[in-house]
């Protein structure tokens, strides 16, 4: 109980601060010129809004950062006809570790495509859930894949590993159309 209002006090006190300040500032400013209180009164709303965003964004990361890590993944660029339908990614540590899963679909000759150019990828190696299941206890995997069946994967890759502090795992389901991509650093 104590920790919640801990808690609340903290959040009194970084939003009722500087708006106290501002509240100050734009008295001070009225009492000078109108116009410039009220283009002042936009500032501290501004600021608001973008660390918002920024908050909201290292919690719920947007599609473009897992086009990003499709890239990192697979060095291809995210297809143009793909499709992220499930994605989630844990908050970064205070050594910005992080792990993120998204699913994809794509065309099935894109699909083919991709297939083709990541099994030549030497970095990558085959794998299967029953040698290598280092990966599946994670959150944002189990969120993204954690309902699909091991044998509905009709191809897995990964390269790196957990213990190097850098795993990527990329798995074709047998759908022909949906890519699982995950990428681990610990």
């Amino acid at each position: 109980m104590s920790l919640l209002l801990i808690l609340l006090l903290a959040v009194c006190l970084l939003l009722i601060g500087p708006l106290s300040i501002c509240w100050g500032v734009y008295h001070w400013l009225i009492k000078r010129s109108r116009k410039a209180a009220r283009l002042f009164l936009f500032l501290p709303i501004t600021i608001y809004l973008i660390a918002g965003y920024f908050i909201y964004t290292a919690f719920y990361p947007t599609d473009e950062f897992y086009e990003k890590e499709f890239h990192q993944i697979t060095s291809f660029p995210f297809p143009e006809d793909g499709r992220i339908t499930d994605k989630d990614a844990s908050y970064p540590d205070q050594h910005g570790d992080y792990s993120a899963c998204a699913r994809i679909e794509v065309p099935a000759s894109v699909y083919q495509h991709i297939l083709h150019e990541v099994a030549t990828d030497t970095t990558l190696s085959r794998v299967t859930f029953a040698h290598d299941s280092t990966f599946i206890s994670s959150g944002p995997f189990t969120a993204v894949a954690g309902s699909i069946e091991p044998a509905l994967f009709a191809h897995s890759l990964s390269g790196g590993s957990s213990a190097m502090n850098a795993y990527r795992f990329i798995g074709f389901l047998a759908d022909r159309k949906t890519i699982i991509i995950y990428r681990c650093s610990s």
